[in-house]
């Protein structure tokens, strides 16, 4: 208001007899950018299903199945809530906004002038330089991802797969780098939105990393469960187990989400690929293929259906948590490397396992029964859509959760250590921290 009030150029006049409440209607009744059918986006609704706390029979699911169905197609929706048989109460949650992925790729690909200068072919890049006796030694770079292990052996397997019948263009890969992060966009309040944004590793990073390059692009808004959301939750709210319950349909509904983003269309693609005429007049055939997650630990252990600060803490291995004191040792690199997270049919069957436990017996989310299946490598008891739509291709959904540098050791290993160090110049004499702060 100080800006603008006070500004020389404001000029009371031209405010004057505006009603504010109309248009701040006109405002309300606008449609969101995403709104416009013609922009790719669409509204979904995501059913999940509440355990009962009591044994459920088939019958009685089927009822329950169709009573939801019922129930989503009376919101006011873009699409048609798919015919699927819900374990527990289903409850279904409006407002999920999303975009093809495959659909993303043809834009970019096709159309986009910055897709260009992508890179369709991964190589190896080296350097020279001199060794302990003066001669030249050739030494490997890694710094794109169209240079990494991973794409190669992607590329590799995926030239050696069978051509489509009757096809014969040239054949590359979509390296798709997903991001998500739950963001507050008031200063004051709870509101907040959830975005999922797709990056293409074929571009160079020093590009992607660019804001003005555009290279982010929003694939969906994940929708987020309340207690407000309907009576389901008054049952939530009332049962002895409210928060373990309540995290558990949050992670119902996070999967649930990207089960509608990796959707047959996107399978028919990863399985088969596209046919786009590339910006450089090419027609290839492009295969999406998922290489990197990026996300903070509270995202993390929901995209890898793992317990949040469980005895085994991280995604990606199964180190336990009295071992953490080991990290950088050559112990603990030995540790890491043995005792990695695989996705594998074992996993999946205590995950099976479990929620035979908590929707068919009508034990409770965090209950003894269901502890003894999951609690030795931190697993929790929900479906893995990563796992169920991409593991027969050999994917280990594991593997893509990168590092995640700003919160695990700017924020976190070195702030720690950073305080540590405060604190024995304030031991010492506190006059000292002062003279770190004047230096």
């Amino acid at each position: 208001m100080q800006e603008v009030i006070t500004s020389p150029h404001f000029k009371p006049e031209e405010i004057r007899g505006i009603d504010f409440k109309r248009l701040d209607k006109l405002l309300d009744e606008t449609p969101l950018p995403w709104q416009d059918p013609r922009s790719g986006w669409k509204e979904s609704s995501i059913t999940i299903g509440i355990p009962s706390g009591i044994k459920t029979t088939n019958a009685v699911r089927r009822a329950d199945a169709a009573t939801a169905r019922a129930a989503a197609r009376s919101e006011t929706l873009t699409e048609e809530p798919p015919e699927v048989l819900v374990e527990g109460i289903p409850f279904a949650i409006p407002g999920f906004w999303h975009r093809s992925i495959p659909g993303v790729i043809r834009a970019v690909f096709g159309h986009d002038a910055a897709s260009r200068d992508f890179h369709f072919h991964p190589y190896e890049q080296f350097r020279t330089k001199p060794d302990a006796s003066g001669e030249p030694e050739a030494e490997r770079i890694f710094d794109e991802l169209y240079t990494s292990r991973a794409w190669l052996e992607a590329d590799a397997e995926l030239q050696q797969q069978a051509q489509e019948p009757g096809c014969t263009r040239p054949r590359a890969i979509a390296a798709i780098m997903l991001a998500s992060d739950s963001t507050h966009v008031a200063q004051f309040g709870q509101a907040k939105l959830w975005p999922a944004y797709m990056y293409f590793g074929n571009q160079s990073k020093y590009v992607r990393c660019q804001p003005q390059s555009h290279a982010a692009h929003h694939i969906g808004y994940f929708p987020s469960v309340s207690f407000s959301a309907g009576p389901c939750f008054v049952f939530v709210l009332r049962s002895g187990a409210a928060a373990p319950l309540l995290a558990h349909c949050r992670r119902e509904l996070f999967q649930g989400a990207w089960k509608t983003l990796l959707d047959d269309e996107f399978m028919e693609a990863y399985e088969h690929g596209i046919v786009i005429t590339c910006v450089d007049g090419i027609e290839r055939r492009i295969f999406p293929r998922i290489f990197v997650y990026s996300a903070d630990y509270p995202e993390k252990v929901l995209i890898a259906t793992v317990r949040d600060m469980g005895q085994c803490p991280c995604p990606r291995c199964l180190v336990t948590k009295d071992k953490l004191a080991d990290l950088g040792s050559k112990e603990d690199r030995t540790l890491r490397q043995q005792a990695t997270r695989t996705d594998d049919d074992a996993r999946r069957a205590r995950v099976r396992e479990a929620r035979k436990l908590i929707y068919d017996a009508g034990y409770v989310v965090n209950g003894d029964r269901v502890e003894d299946v999951l609690k030795a490598e931190s697993l929790v008891p929900s479906h893995n859509t990563f796992s169920a739509r991409l593991s027969a291709f050999g994917f280990n959904f594991f593997r893509m959760l990168a590092v995640d540098l700003m919160h695990e050791f700017e924020l976190g290993v070195w702030k720690a250590v950073f305080t540590h160090l405060i604190r024995i110049l304030e031991a010492h004499d506190v006059n000292t921290v002062n003279e770190l702060n004047r230096r």
